[in-house]
């Protein structure tokens, strides 16, 4: 009897306890204050603060892309899993269930609320120092959710933001452009199919500004006197200062005064020539892989040619 006793007392007395529990606090995050966005960059890198209160246009994709969807949508930062299905925003239910569906929102308008450092960038920059979280809410649904966002990388950003294209829309339309002698080779009328005229200095007008179906890339529409119409990709003109594809007709005209009519033909050709200074070298080749310092100058390496500086100034090339 006594021996039951003791039984039922140990059991009442281990009622008495409380389970021990565990709760997840969330990292402390660091908001990205507003910035004021100049329209000029769809692109922002670090400044990213510049994004908040911007509205972003997801881009198509091409159709044998379409059924990979996109990465990065998930619908809550805090828990960020990046093998939890469940915290995908409007995920795949098949083949890359870890992505979102194309279908879903692909083509959708979404409002940056606000930016948000990743928890992890100061204590391990090297992984996350150029990582954040971009706080969306959809235009028409109203649904929040997040995009993982990293400086670094340009080709990751699968937005076009709507002030950046409103604003190179409006510069873009009636102005003329010429084009290195190679930049269309090979194209098309977009209206006829025939092969367009390609002619050296040949000026076109930019008749508009928009997305190709192709590869949803920013594109202008663009005729000569002919009236022949194609298109050519906006990075190739006006993202790189050297290297670019065109200039506006007032831009070359700078340049062939600066250079010398026979140095900017040249260069419109892809060409350089001893004599050549590093800024029409760059505005020919870009900028070269590598440069190799010595006493007595510089050796610029492009893709197995090695050019050869002094003063600043083109002296030979292989």
């Amino acid at each position: 009897m006594r021996y039951i006793i003791t039984l039922v007392l140990l059991s009442l007395s281990c009622l008495g306890f409380s389970q021990i529990s565990t709760i997840k606090v969330a990292p402390i995050l660091e908001p990205i204050n507003y910035v004021p966005y100049d329209s000029t960059r769809n692109f922002l890198g670090e400044d990213v603060g510049q994004y908040i209160g911007q509205v972003l246009f997801l881009k198509g994709e091409s159709e044998s892309l379409r059924k990979y969807g996109y990465g990065d949508f998930i619908v809550d930062y805090i828990n960020d899993d990046l093998s939890n299905y469940n915290n995908v925003y409007k995920g795949n239910k098949g083949e890359c269930r870890y992505n979102s569906n194309y279908y879903d929102i692909a083509e959708r308008y979404f409002r940056v609320l606000s930016v948000i450092k990743h928890p992890k960038a100061n204590e391990q920059s090297y992984l996350y120092g150029t990582k954040y979280y971009l706080e969306l809410e959809d235009r028409d649904s109203k649904e929040r959710l997040y995009f993982r966002y990293d400086s670094k990388y340009e080709s990751s950003f699968p937005f076009i933001v709507v002030g950046f294209y409103e604003k190179q829309k409006k510069n873009m339309i009636g102005q003329k452009f010429i084009f290195v002698n190679k930049a269309l080779e090979g194209s098309y009328d977009i209206y006829t199919g025939m092969p367009i005229t390609n002619v050296p200095k040949q000026i076109w007008t930019c008749k508009d500004f928009t997305l190709e179906e192709k590869y949803y890339s920013l594109a202008l529409i663009i005729e000569n006197s002919l009236g022949e119409t194609t298109h050519i990709g906006y990075t190739s003109v006006m993202n790189d200062k050297y290297r670019r594809s065109g200039f506006t007709v007032q831009e070359a005209d700078n340049y062939s005064k600066k250079f010398g009519m026979n140095n900017w033909d040249k260069i419109l050709d892809r060409k350089v020539s001893v004599g050549f200074t590093e800024e029409m070298v760059r505005m020919s080749w870009g900028e070269p892989s590598g440069i190799n310092r010595a006493s007595y100058g510089d050796q610029w390496v492009y893709d197995g040619q090695y050019l050869y500086f002094e003063k600043g100034v083109l002296k030979s090339f292989n």
